[in-house]
């Protein structure tokens, strides 16, 4: 008879234990839901916030570009140099802008800003034989005759004894410069233009 009350009493202790258990599983799924619909209520809000602050940055980065455009066109329009005959010497390979800010740069180096549409052809030309960046060459070009640095021209293949002996003669170092790149051009003919291009 002992064995049975026990029994019994065991049976209702896990039965009443169940019902507390099925009744915390209750509880835990409402805690659960209200918690879940409180964080999808605050990751919408935390996007929208990150949203707005994206585009509040996006407006305030595009601003400062604009600006930056702004200044380097009118410099560029001060040199009378043709945007067209630049675009056209590097086959449209450098964006318009970059073309822009490397003639600013040319003048303010007192690189020959009337040799540029050569020299951009002839950066344009080492670049597709050598597999160079065609930005990475305008701006050695640029760089390499404003600076009179024979070591930065040589990125472009030219020697610096033909350099130096070209300037010894002329006594301008632009100008012995543009002399050679045309030399070289002349032998460089037209490059076919290739997928690279």
């Amino acid at each position: 008879m002992a064995g049975k009350k026990v029994i019994a009493n065991t049976i209702v202790r896990i039965s009443g234990d169940l019902t507390d258990i099925k009744s915390d599983i209750r509880e835990l799924k409402r805690t659960t839901s209200s918690a879940t619909d409180s964080f999808k209520s605050m990751g919408t809000s935390l996007v929208a916030a990150f949203s707005v602050g994206v585009v509040a940055n996006y407006i305030k980065e595009a601003y400062k570009a604009a600006a930056v455009t702004e200044g380097v066109k009118r410099a560029f329009d001060k040199l009378g140099v043709s945007l067209d005959a630049l675009k056209k010497a590097t086959r449209g390979t450098v964006d318009e802008f970059k073309l822009m800010q490397s003639a600013v740069q040319a003048n303010n180096l007192g690189v020959p800003v009337e040799q540029l549409a050569t020299l951009f052809e002839f950066a344009q030309k080492r670049a597709e034989e050598t597999g160079e960046s065609v930005d990475y060459l305008v701006q050695s070009i640029v760089t390499g005759i404003g600076r009179k640095s024979v070591l930065i021209l040589d990125n472009l293949g030219l020697s610096s004894v033909r350099i130096n002996d070209e300037f010894k003669k002329m006594g301008d170092f632009g100008a012995a410069v543009g002399k050679i790149v045309r030399e070289e051009l002349d032998k460089m003919g037209d490059v076919a233009e290739t997928a690279n291009t």
